[in-house]
């Protein structure tokens, strides 16, 4: 769907700059956002499809996607999510709850399949899986590392913010959901609170499971 307008929402300039060459690259339109403040207007005017990061912090995807699918002028608009966390080893397994939307993509590859998933929703073909295979070309690569780099800068930010905790539970539990739902199982929990306090070593392990716990009950950790 050649000239389709993509709604890009995400907290990363870098990312945002990014996801903006590679639907440009291919024939899409992108509008792009920090928030979902920000990205009102654009849903307001119309767009095609969506991009949104599950950590965004007023588009919460499991508060957020639904309130999209019971408003009749978004109910059918197509919607991917981006896990949160740059990770190209710990999430190997499907998501269990897209909390309504229509697919997801893990951040190191949009570079290489952001465009064909995208071209895939709007076609109406659902999910469509990527091949990896092959050698990566050099463009990829480079904005591979620059997401990275992205990601990294934004977990330091959070760190170094005035309430890192929620932040940091944030940009955590968010991918949990995704992958596990708001009701994950144990192991899934016990994972997310290691990697919180990996992230922040002077919180315990009981409160960084409050946090979460607060967190995916919809809750401020």
């Amino acid at each position: 769907m050649t000239g389709a307008r993509i709604l890009v929402i995400h907290e990363s300039e870098a990312f945002l700059e990014t996801a903006c060459a590679v639907l440009e690259e291919a024939g899409f339109q992108p509008l792009l956002a920090r928030s979902a403040a920000e990205a009102r207007p654009a849903l307001e005017s119309g767009v095609d499809a969506v991009v949104l990061d599950v950590a965004v912090p007023d588009a919460l995807p499991f508060v957020w996607v639904p309130a999209l699918r019971r408003d009749p002028a978004t109910r059918a608009l197509p919607v991917l999510l981006v896990a949160s966390v740059y990770d190209r080893t710990a999430y190997k397994r499907r998501p269990v709850d897209l909390h309504g939307a229509d697919d997801y993509i893990e951040q190191h590859h949009v570079p290489d399949s952001l465009a064909a998933k995208m071209g895939a929703l709007l076609a109406g073909r659902g999910r469509r899986e990527v091949s990896h295979a092959g050698v990566v070309p050099e463009a990829d690569r480079a904005r591979r590392a620059a997401l990275r780099e992205a990601a990294l800068a934004r977990e330091q930010r959070a760190r170094d913010g005035g309430d890192p905790i929620t932040a940091i539970v944030r940009l955590v539990a968010s991918d949990l959901a995704l992958y596990e739902g708001t009701s994950p199982s144990p192991e899934a929990r016990a994972a997310a609170v290691t990697e919180i306090v990996r992230r922040l070593p002077r919180l315990t392990l009981a409160a960084a499971g409050e946090a979460l716990d607060a967190f995916l009950s919809g809750e401020d950790p």
